[in-house]
């Protein structure tokens, strides 16, 4: 249940008697993303991985695997085509 006196959380502004923020000020304070490039925990590869986990929320396994070609196979096993990968890499 929603109550008027209770104050929205305001990430610009944390309380009252804090001064006036800048941009700059708040730039500090948030985060900063994983995959960004001044990141060098993350290869290449791990960051664009990154990036394409968080925007179809898929998991890491599901997504290699688009990234794949995939060859159909028929019932004997014979590779009868080759399709391209879902999600191109770079």
């Amino acid at each position: 249940m929603y109550h008027s006196y209770v104050k929205e959380f305001d990430p610009i502004c944390p309380d009252e008697t804090s001064e006036a923020t800048s941009e700059h000020d708040c730039a500090l304070r948030c985060c900063q993303c994983v995959a960004d490039q001044s990141n060098r925990n993350l290869s290449g590869p791990q960051k664009e991985l990154l990036l394409w986990h968080t925007k179809l929320c898929l998991n890491m396994q599901d997504l290699q695997e688009l990234m794949k070609p995939h060859q159909i196979k028929d019932q004997s096993g014979r590779v009868v085509a080759t399709k391209p990968e879902v999600i191109p890499t770079k």
